[in-house]
């Protein structure tokens, strides 16, 4: 098969000729449906004449058929008015000679393709013969022509795209600069991040250690105020017992005091019956009497008298007790007052942590300010960090409202107590 008919129609036909269906080729023989002999020869050829050409498809026979030229095929068919044409012979690389005699004609021309048939046309004469060989040979010029222009546009295109792969390689070889300096850059970058990385996980590993260090102080500090607390508890459970005993010592004294009244009433009643049984009387039964009711009154008030020392000792004994239970409840309170600075310091110490100091970075990274330095809740966050000072915070409060509440307890105790002797002092008195 040969080429398609949008490569060989423009050359053969031009555009006025309608487009053909299809084109093979039979040894360097064109077989094509194409328009008419008239139409062929209504565009112009170079030649054209009547010739004998030697076989065909089923004998070597000589028959007549219409030659005619144009660009470098040279078309045949029966006549000059045949309807079509029976094939063409292509020009571009054939062989063209004369033969004085073949097959029993003279002046034969022979037109050879490499690997093809040859074709023979007798002309009938040397000087037509010649005409035909010159014409063919021209032919094959103008082939060569547009050959070799085809050659030029083709190396000029080939320069072009030369040009245009020269300019994309510069572009290339550029892009490729730029990206091997981009590569470059990243790898600093890569290098830097690297560092940076390196650096923060240093960091990171600083901050850890500190944290745990902080969540240690803070359990110490938690554990210290709970045994504060407790302290402070059973130091309030000491005191209420003080106060109890106290409360019991004052009911006994009070108790006391009025078994003392009572023992001086009873006193005072036996002195006017004696004063009664001193008078003079008539009657010695009267007298004997009243010795022995002065004997028994004797008596009475000696186990008054015995009473009220053992009453006197008994108050020596409860105010002693009492100082004791005051000395107790002042060293209490001097207790009392040492875990309310126990816990003031150590609320102190636990608001003293509440900031740790940013990690710091490498080469882009600011530094860090000296109030960031001395923070200590570096690597908590933010929720935790509130949540832990809102803790400290209040239990701060609560153990100052319990210090509170303790000291006004105390001095109403005090108050109490003092009103309680002012009352003892007075019924002693």
């Amino acid at each position: 098969h040969g080429p398609s008919s949008s490569t060989l129609f423009p050359v053969l036909y031009g555009v006025q000729v309608p487009v053909m269906t299809d084109v093979t080729f039979q040894n360097a023989e064109m077989v094509i449906a194409m328009p008419t002999v008239p139409q062929l020869l209504e565009m112009g050829c170079e030649k054209t004449g009547q010739l004998d050409k030697q076989g065909g498809l089923f004998s070597n026979q000589w028959q007549s058929r219409f030659f005619a030229l144009r660009s470098n095929f040279l078309y045949y068919g029966e006549s000059e008015t045949s309807d079509s044409l029976k094939g063409a012979i292509h020009l571009d690389e054939a062989a063209i000679s004369v033969h004085s005699e073949h097959g029993g004609k003279e002046f034969v021309l022979e037109i050879t393709n490499p690997g093809a048939k040859s074709y023979f046309l007798a002309v009938g004469n040397a000087a037509e013969a010649d005409e035909w060989r010159e014409a063919l040979e021209a032919a094959k010029v103008v082939v060569l022509r547009e050959s070799i222009r085809s050659q030029e546009a083709e190396r000029e295109r080939a320069i072009i795209e030369q040009d245009t792969y020269e300019r994309e390689l510069v572009s290339a070889r550029q892009a490729i600069e730029d990206g091997a300096a981009e590569l470059a850059k990243a790898e600093e970058y890569f290098q830097w991040a690297e560092k940076e990385l390196v650096f923060y996980r240093e960091e990171k590993a600083r901050v850890e250690k500190e944290k745990y260090a902080i969540e240690s102080e803070r359990d110490q500090v938690k554990s210290a105020l709970e045994a504060e607390q407790q302290k402070r508890m059973e130091a309030e459970a000491e005191v209420e017992q003080i106060k109890t005993k106290s409360a019991e010592a004052r009911e006994e004294m009070q108790s006391l005091a009025e078994d003392r009244e009572r023992l001086e009433q009873e006193i005072a009643r036996v002195r006017e019956e004696r004063a009664q049984l001193e008078k003079p009387s008539s009657e010695a039964k009267a007298r004997e009497k009243a010795e022995k009711d002065r004997d028994r009154l004797d008596d009475e008030l000696d186990e008054v008298r015995r009473q009220r020392g053992e009453v006197d000792a008994q108050v020596v004994e409860l105010r002693s007790q009492l100082q004791q239970e005051e000395e107790r409840l002042y060293d209490v309170e001097k207790e009392v007052e040492s875990l309310r600075a126990s816990a003031s310091a150590a609320a102190a110490a636990a608001a003293a942590t509440e900031s740790v100091p940013a990690p710091s970075g490498g080469e882009s990274a600011p530094a860090p300010s000296s109030a960031a330095a001395e923070d200590k809740f570096a690597g908590l966050s933010e929720k935790e960090v509130k949540k832990l000072q809102k803790e400290e915070e209040k239990m701060k409060k609560k153990v100052e409202k319990e210090a509170k509440k303790a000291e006004k307890k105390r001095q109403k105790e005090e108050k109490k107590r003092q009103k309680e002797e002012e009352k003892l002092k007075k019924k002693q008195g």
